[in-house]
């Protein structure tokens, strides 16, 4: 969670955050939008310590933060995982402070 008055705006946020996803993963993933909502969203697969894993990975924004929220599973099971990622990622909500 990063305060969004460290940041010009959320393009540029999401910006920063897919470049740190190509230099640590190797990935061009697009984030796509998440209809509804003030999130977007990618997945894509990594290899990690040998590892082949599949990312859901979400960035959203809330009324002062900007919120990275991410799930993996192995990738031989991410077809079959996927809808409960979704779900899981979809119920974020951020509480009052």
């Amino acid at each position: 969670m990063e305060s969004k008055q460290d940041f010009a705006d959320f393009d540029s946020y999401l910006a920063l955050v897919q470049d740190s996803l190509a230099s640590n993963f190797g990935t061009n993933a697009t984030f796509l939008p998440v209809p509804g909502t003030q999130t977007q969203m990618v997945d894509f697969a990594a290899t990690v310590e040998g590892l082949n894993i599949h990312y859901l990975y979400y960035v959203t924004e809330t009324d002062n933060n900007y919120v990275q929220l991410y799930g993996w599973t192995l990738a031989s099971l991410f077809d079959s995982s996927k809808d409960e990622l979704t779900k899981i990622m979809d119920s974020f909500q951020e509480l009052p402070q």
